[in-house]
């Protein structure tokens, strides 16, 4: 067998990125390989027919065998199309799928024009865990409160991601130690960040946050403006300065373990 990486020379094999953000490699056969032993063979339809879980429908198995991107482009939400979040979530997200999940996102979706409840159908389906617990903050009131009840993993509350008296009653009667917080909310400057700061102490160690559309702090409609200290990606800087030991000091950022900025997202692992 010779392996080829794209655009570059190999002799026998040859590893190298070529620059490329991903290696791309073909491999040629001189002669067909030869079979795996039956236990092999066994082993791998285990792993890709049933799920880690227990299932309790074809739709569940069916579920369980997609990735983020596949469900989430199913399901219909912008977090694949227009947007490409799906090489943040698919980077953090498989470890922890199968596992008992406390997670929270901001924004239920109410004033998309493909309607509320696809980032709440992507997450029931995606967790596959029977212990998992899903929350969701929305503004609407009228479009929440036909929410509230969906399924039996979700709960949706209903108050202003901005109002720091509501995000306290909110942990209050919900707790803490949330695994994931997703803020997909107002997007304003003032919204991205009062959630960021009152929420983030509420995750567990190791838990993540996933702050959406920053491309918002470019926008004047939001209370962005490129270079307006006041906006989140200017906030994010700030973080990063602070890694350093430069610009003010905060209790935030002793709790920051690492920054991770995607395109129009960054995601925020705790200490």
């Amino acid at each position: 067998m010779t392996t080829i990486v794209l655009s570059c020379l190999a002799s026998v094999v040859v590893v190298l990125f070529c620059q490329l953000r991903t290696p791309i490699i073909f491999s040629s056969f001189s002669q067909e390989a030869p079979a795996p032993a039956s236990s092999e063979l066994t082993l791998t339809s285990t792993l890709t027919s049933n799920c880690p879980v227990p299932t309790s429908s074809v739709k569940e198995e069916e579920d369980c065998s997609k990735n983020f991107f596949e469900l989430a482009s199913e399901i219909g939400t912008d977090k694949v199309t227009p947007h490409a979040y799906q090489h943040a979530y698919e980077l953090y997200l498989p470890a922890v799928r199968h596992t008992s999940v406390k997670m929270m996102e901001i924004g239920l979706g109410c004033d998309m024009v493909y309607g509320p409840g696809k980032s709440l159908d992507l997450w029931d389906r995606y967790f596959t865990h029977v212990n998992t617990s899903i929350f969701f903050i929305e503004y609407n009131r009228e479009c929440a409160k036909k929410w509230e009840h969906p399924r039996k993993r979700v709960i949706v509350d209903t108050g202003d991601q901005a109002n720091v008296t509501f995000l306290n009653e909110f942990l209050k009667n919900h707790g803490h130690e949330y695994d994931i917080i997703i803020d997909d909310g107002g997007h304003t400057m003032v919204q991205q960040i009062t959630s960021f700061q009152n929420l983030f102490p509420s995750l567990k160690s190791g838990g993540l946050y996933f702050l959406e559309d920053l491309q918002t702090s470019y926008m004047r409609g939001y209370g962005g403006n490129y270079l307006n200290p006041s906006t989140a990606i200017e906030y994010i800087k700030g973080l990063i300065d602070a890694f350093y030991g430069f610009g003010p000091s905060t209790d935030i950022i002793g709790q920051i373990q690492n920054i991770n900025c995607f395109h129009e997202v960054c995601v925020f692992t705790k200490k």
